[in-house]
């Protein structure tokens, strides 16, 4: 579909999809993670080439994603700064972001106002059973940044590139098999990672209840 945005500050909005990634897209075959390889996809989309990303801004560090922190981050080399992208659940980049990419080349601060529409888009988007992940960067003076230190500390201060759904629909037999499931007087409980509202979502297109 169509962006209302122009198409550079699209591509700046959607790099952490295209350099926060370990997923590749060749030959039109994905290597690795599908939520990845669907981010890796957009981005194409948006006119960035992720291997040509790369080569411009290698990869010097990286935090792999934890369920702990529920984010993966990774730190390019860019001249003399550090290029920090980071990918993750919406609630917790949110809560590091202190500023978001908007309409002016600069970015703004991350006030109650934005912060609270950031909130609404992301349970407007669980609410179409949608998984939803936040995409942020930071800039770091290359002469402060050690690549073997702790990295953890230097995921605060983000600016909030966007916000993206990405549908995983539920296959049909799996609707069929509940169904069966539940003419045998069997409840099925649905046990996901997901989002909350992403959950019931998709909970009502499988016909669970409760």
């Amino acid at each position: 579909e169509g962006s209302a945005l122009p198409a550079a500050q699209l591509a700046q909005a959607l790099l952490p999809a295209a350099l926060c990634a370990d997923a590749r897209i060749r030959d039109g075959e994905l290597i690795g993670d599908p939520t990845e390889g669907a981010l890796l996809a957009l981005a194409a989309k948006a006119g960035l080439e992720p291997l040509t990303l790369n080569e411009a801004t290698p990869r010097i560090a990286e935090i792999p994603f934890d369920s702990a922190h529920k984010f993966m981050a990774t730190f390019h080399h860019d001249g003399d700064r550090v290029m920090m992208c980071v990918k993750g659940a919406p609630d917790v980049l949110l809560a590091l972001a202190t500023s978001h990419l908007g309409d002016a080349p600069a970015a703004l601060p991350m006030d109650e106002k934005s912060r609270a529409a950031f909130i609404a888009e992301n349970e407007a988007l669980a609410n179409q059973a949608l998984r939803v992940l936040a995409l942020a960067s930071r800039v770091i003076p290359a002469a402060d940044f050690d690549p073997a230190g702790n990295l953890l500390p230097w995921v605060q201060d983000l600016t909030l590139h966007a916000l993206v759904g990405i549908i995983d629909p539920p296959r049909a037999e799996a609707k069929e098999a509940i169904a069966t499931c539940h003419a045998a007087g069997i409840q099925v409980k649905m046990i996901t990672g997901d989002h909350r509202v992403t959950a019931a979502a998709i909970a009502r297109e499988l016909g669970l209840k409760g």
